[in-house]
């Protein structure tokens, strides 16, 4: 039935590239450096902590490192010490390393926050030249001037909706203002400010649409329906994009489906945030789809901490579902999956291609990630199940229904009561797990569960600890 090749051999360095931010970590504050807080104590903490979206890092001290518990510090097998250079990975959990001497090199491919001894730390100090000054303030200019040439690129009609008669105070509704300018080839910004939102927003059959804003909040009504529909599957949106917008569902009774959104050709979504607990029956905060063959999609940096609550025995909302209808191909980038009664990133029912990378998934029902299609992927993801929830009677971080299905290099923490952390179903075609790292504690039995039935399933240099009784274990 299944082929099965588990080697104990693993290699949890990080494989993705870095990008050196040459001493200046981006976003934080420049407070002392790391090497002149360091060389103030004979033995120091590093505390690094991500920011929702999975950051590899990479530091050297010039004397010995340990890894410690201090400061909330987690001790996990992807964290890695050779001499006293470190490799590790962190999405929002601290990861905290006592070291002698000082910080000489420190490097990540997210935003991270940094203290040392509890002092938020800067790796350049600011003691960079002045023409190295000039330089990273010149690139900054650039990047704002890039940003504003791109939202505007290719759109006839670039609105302000401020300007269009919006308030941004958060006290009358923009629901009127915004339907009347959303339309073809339209761009609608949102600068800083709170919007009240006690209507639909519903767009269908455009060529091309979007939606951005700038430290923009929308202030979502008390509403179990839709927020912003932008397209259905029958009259999906050709290019979409909605990014940097934070949703307010914190009033209670504003969950509904906040962003629904069918593309054509093309779909981006990123840096959108989900604030407060969805507490409706039913839809969930997010659906994505793209419906020609021949389209794709990217949905990055989406964040859902607060998740949501069990409203009807188990069966509230799921948190990012891709549609039933979706054909093309979309990734799934480095989002944040809080706890939710069901599925937290929902992809089982398409024909499409889907690939969820990175981000961070924790205590959701059924599933963390519910994967099927003939080209399906997960990798890189963080999955902590630390807390019970009733309902459906199944709580697992993977489940792998149908198609082609590849796994690599995720983590799982998990002391939970249940079977497995990651489940094969019969309808799976084949299966491939490699690389991947399990801590297993309470009362879960297996790493891996392949249902009788499944097609191929391999897997190989695997790091499953703990106290699971089978590494894989075959039904």
């Amino acid at each position: 039935m299944s082929d099965l090749d588990d080697s104990d051999d693993r290699n949890d360095a990080p494989s993705t590239s870095r990008r050196n931010y040459l001493g200046t970590l981006a976003g934080l504050a420049v407070t002392p450096a790391l090497s002149a807080v360091g060389s103030a104590h004979s033995e120091n903490v590093i505390t690094i902590v991500g920011r929702g979206e999975t950051a590899h890092y990479e530091f050297t001290a010039s004397g010995d490192v340990e890894k410690v518990e201090e400061n909330g510090g987690t001790i996990n097998s992807y964290d890695q010490i050779s001499g006293s250079t470190v490799t590790g990975r962190t999405t929002r959990e601290p990861d905290s390393y006592a070291f002698d001497g000082e910080i000489t090199d420190f490097e990540t491919d997210a935003p991270v926050d940094v203290t040392i001894n509890g002092q938020s730390a800067d790796p350049a100090g600011g003691s960079g030249s002045s023409e190295e000054s000039d330089e990273s303030e010149e690139t900054e200019e650039e990047e704002e001037d890039e940003t504003d040439d791109v939202d505007a690129s290719g759109y006839s009609n670039v609105v302000d909706i401020v300007e269009a008669g919006a308030d941004n105070d958060g006290n009358a509704s923009i629901h009127s203002v915004l339907n009347s300018v959303a339309g073809e080839d339209t761009l609608v910004k949102f600068p800083p400010g709170t919007y009240k939102m006690s209507g639909t927003l519903r767009v269908t059959g455009l060529e091309k649409f979007g939606m951005v804003g700038t430290d923009a909040t929308i202030d979502v009504s008390p509403t179990n329906g839709y927020v912003c529909k932008l397209g259905t599957y029958k009259s999906p949106i050709g290019d979409l994009e909605v990014k940097g917008l934070t949703a307010d569902i914190s009033a209670g009774g504003a969950g509904g489906r906040v962003f629904e959104c069918h593309a054509n050709d093309s779909l981006e979504i990123s840096d959108v945030t989900i604030e407060g607990e969805h507490d409706t029956a039913g839809k969930g905060p997010m659906l994505v789809g793209v419906h020609s063959s021949g389209g794709s999609g990217t949905v990055s940096n989406v964040s859902m901490p607060d998740g949501g609550a069990d409203v009807s025995g188990g069966r509230g909302g799921t948190g990012l579902l891709v549609s039933n209808y979706h054909t093309g191909s979309v990734t799934i980038r480095d989002c944040h999956i809080g706890p939710f009664p069901d599925n937290g990133i929902y992809c089982s029912n398409s024909s499409g291609d889907v690939h969820v990378e990175g981000g961070f998934v924790e205590n959701t029902n059924v599933a963390g990630v519910r994967l099927d299609g003939d080209d399906c992927s997960l990798t890189g993801t963080e999955f902590v199940y630390d807390t019970n929830i009733s309902g459906f009677g199944g709580q697992r971080p993977v489940r792998c229904d149908g198609g082609d299905i590849e796994i690599d290099d995720i983590h799982v923490d998990m002391s939970i009561n249940q079977t497995e952390a990651i489940r094969v179903m019969s309808g799976a075609q084949s299966v491939s797990i490699e690389d991947c790292s399990m801590d297993l504690h309470g009362d879960v039995r297996d790493g891996i569960s392949v249902v009788s039935g499944a097609g191929p399933v391999t897997t190989n240099d695997n790091d499953i600890n703990g106290e699971a009784r089978y590494d894989v274990f075959e039904y």
